[in-house]
C-alpha cells in the first residue's frame, strides 16, 4: 500500500513538469511600417533606411529564433514526460506484483496450516496402531487359551485365527498408510522450501528493480530541471535584447521623423 501512495506522490510531480511553459514570442510585432510617408525620403533618410531594414531583418531572425526553440523545447518536454509516465507504469506493475507474492506467502500459511493437520492426523494413525497392538495381544492370549482346548472349541479357534487375520490386515494398512503420509510430508516440505526460496529471490529482484528505477527517475528529473532554467535563462536573455532593439528602433523612427520634418521645412523655405 505504501508504494501506491509514493507513486500517487510521482504522477502529480511528472504532471506538474509536464505543463508547458508559455512564451509572448508572439506578442512581438513582426515588420515595423516605415512605409507611411507620403513624402520622398531625402538623400540621408535614403542612407538611414538600410539600416532600419537590417535591424528589422535582426528582429524577425530572433523572433524566428525564438519561436524555433520555443517549439523545440514543448516537443522534447513531451517526449520526457511521456517517457516518465512509462517507467511510472513499469513501476507500479512491479509494486502490484510484489503484492500478489505477499498473497503467495499466505498460500504459504495455508499450506503449513495443512501439514499440521496431517501431522495430527498421522498421531492419530499411531494411535490406533497402539491400540491395534494391544487387541493383536489380547487375541494371542486367546488363542493360546483356545489351543488348549482346541479338541473342545475347533469353531471357536476357526474364528479366532479369523479375527486374527483380519487385524493383522488392518496393522500392515495402518503401516502402509503410515509411511505414505511420511512420504507426503517430505515432499510438501521440500516443496515449501523451494516456494520459499524461490519467493526471497523475486522479491529481492522487484526490490532491486525498484531502487534502480527510482534512482534513475530522480536522476531525470534533476536533469529536465536544469536543462529548463537553462532554456528559461536564454529566454530572458532573448527577450531582454529584443527589447534593447525596439527601444533602439523607436528612437531612430523618431529621429528619422524628426530629420523627415526638417526636410519639409528646409524644402518649403526653399520654394517660397
Amino acid at each position: 500500500m505504501h508504494h501506491s501512495k509514493f507513486w500517487a506522490r510521482g504522477r502529480m510531480t511528472v504532471r506538474e513538469r509536464a505543463e508547458p511553459v508559455h512564451t509572448d514570442v508572439q506578442d512581438i510585432p513582426r515588420t515595423c511600417n516605415t512605409e507611411d510617408y507620403s513624402e520622398p525620403l531625402s538623400p540621408k533618410q535614403s542612407a538611414d533606411a538600410p539600416d532600419n531594414q537590417s535591424e528589422e531583418s535582426e528582429i524577425l531572425k530572433l523572433r524566428d529564433a525564438l519561436e524555433h526553440q520555443a517549439r523545440s523545447y514543448h516537443s522534447k518536454l513531451e517526449q520526457r514526460t511521456l517517457r516518465l509516465n512509462e517507467i511510472e507504469a513499469t513501476i507500479i506493475a512491479a509494486a502490484k506484483k510484489l503484492e500478489s507474492h505477499q498473497q503467495s506467502g499466505r498460500v504459504m500459511k495455508e499450506y503449513e496450516k495443512s501439514i499440521a493437520t496431517l501431522e495430527n492426523e498421522i498421531d492419530r494413525v499411531k494411535r490406533q496402531i497402539a491400540k491395534t497392538t494391544q487387541d493383536r495381544s489380547k487375541i494371542i492370549e486367546e488363542r493360546d487359551v483356545a489351543a488348549d482346548d482346541l479338541r473342545r472349541a475347533e469353531l471357536a479357534f476357526s474364528d479366532l485365527h479369523s479375527k486374527y487375520e483380519k487385524a493383522k490386515q488392518i496393522v500392515s494398512n495402518f503401516k502402509k498408510n503410515e509411511e505414505i503420509l511420511l512420504n507426503r510430508y517430505d515432499v510438501m516440505k521440500l516443496k515449501l522450501e523451494h516456494r520459499d526460496a524461490k519467493l526471497k529471490y523475486l522479491q529481492d529482484s522487484v526490490e532491486d528493480v525498484f531502487q534502480r528505477m527510482k534512482l534513475d527517475y530522480e536522476s531525470r528529473i534533476k536533469s529536465e530541471d536544469v536543462e529548463g532554467n537553462r532554456i528559461r535563462a536564454q529566454l530572458r536573455k532573448l527577450e531582454l535584447r529584443m527589447s534593447t532593439i525596439e527601444k533602439d528602433l523607436e528612437q531612430k523612427e523618431k529621429e528619422n521623423s524628426q530629420l523627415s520634418h526638417l526636410c519639409d521645412d528646409l524644402i518649403k523655405g526653399q520654394r517660397n
